[in-house]
């Protein structure tokens, strides 16, 4: 990119336990390093153990490399605050119109934009996706081992054993999701209480220091949202707002109270956190009888893996309640916690 490309300043430091709040925008020749060790050994036998041309045993392995599909590289290339910018224009936009380029003055053109912001304010509103900058290429390793045996005139049956583990493979996580356990949960918690059965919130909670009293504390989050248990919309309503935030010093709060990089809204960082595992059996029995050839096959298998959304590279998305509970389906998905 030769030097012209945006990043942030201090992306090495960047990881789910970081707390930043002093990135800049700076140049940048590359988003990431070349990885240089990518070797690939591909083997495989066949033998017929018995010499009678009617059993065969068959194995491979190998390594096989992944790719970085566009929309990843694009999504980064749109992110990077200060130096994105898309402006349409519609001449002809009123109807009846028919401007052509020849009639347009310079009002009708993008206005040049102004210089950009290289030191983002604690606002919580920027959007920004970034790869780590030692990221390396994903991988698969594969294995196939099976029998095949004739047990009859013109009928093979074959059973095999395949194998595949997906290693360090790429995968985009918002590390800046709301923090939704601890302190926050707690302050939550009690003035749920506090709307149900009427029990003041203990002197330290932390949403009544912010606001002056629990009255104050349900109004600014919303009753609705306290009664319902909507603990991702308490926690947006209160850091995403310049009137809540502001108050965070007074009341003794951390600007990292409820995420960990407050100059943003989503931090999608590219990684190599993704895994995938598949293990399988597989049989098949065919005949041939003249020109006809017949095959049942059966296969039983299992695949797990963490993020299966290789065609937008998006975090994986979903709905947070503190109402209900539920496993989390991916390493980067949001967990689901009760409020009692």
């Amino acid at each position: 990119m030769n030097g012209f490309q945006g990043t942030l300043s201090r992306a090495a430091d960047v990881n789910p336990a970081a707390n930043i709040a002093d990135f800049r925008i700076q140049k940048s020749g590359a988003w990431f390093g070349f990885d240089k060790n990518n070797f690939a050994p591909r083997f495989g036998f066949a033998w017929d153990p018995f010499k009678s041309g009617k059993t065969s045993v068959r194995g491979s392995y190998g390594v096989f490399f992944d790719r970085m599909i566009g929309s990843a590289v694009n999504t980064v290339d749109g992110n990077t605050p200060g130096f994105a910018q898309t402006v349409n224009t519609f001449p002809n936009a009123t109807p009846g119109a028919n401007r052509s380029v020849a009639g347009l003055g310079n009002s009708d053109y993008p206005q040049r934009p102004g210089a950009p912001d290289l030191s983002p304010g604690l606002t919580r509103q920027t959007s920004v996706v970034l790869m780590n900058p030692n990221l390396r290429t994903g991988y698969v390793h594969h294995f196939n081992f099976s029998i095949q045996q004739e047990i009859a005139r013109n009928t093979v049956l074959e059973v095999g054993y395949v194998r595949t583990m997906g290693v360090k493979l790429f995968m985009n996580r918002d590390l800046n999701r709301p923090r939704l356990d601890g302190d926050f949960l707690n302050a939550c918690r009690e003035l749920q209480a506090f709307r149900s059965n009427g029990i003041a919130p203990s002197a330290n909670n932390s949403m009544v220091r912010l606001f002056g009293s629990a009255a104050a504390a349900v109004s600014a989050i919303g009753g609705g949202t306290i009664d319902q248990g909507l603990a991702g919309t308490a926690a947006n309503t209160v850091d995403t707002s310049a009137a809540n935030y502001s108050r965070y010093a007074a009341a003794g709060l951390s600007n990292f109270y409820i995420r960990n990089f407050p100059q943003c809204n989503q931090f999608i960082y590219g990684t190599n956190d993704g895994r995938s595992h598949y293990n399988g059996l597989q049989m098949s029995l065919s005949r041939n009888a003249g020109g006809l050839r017949a095959t049942v096959n059966y296969t039983y298998s299992k695949a797990l893996d963490n993020s299966s959304d290789e065609a937008t590279a998006s975090p994986p998305q979903g709905l947070l309640s503190i109402t209900s509970t539920s496993a989390p389906t991916t390493v980067a998905s949001l967990r689901t916690v009760p409020m009692s």
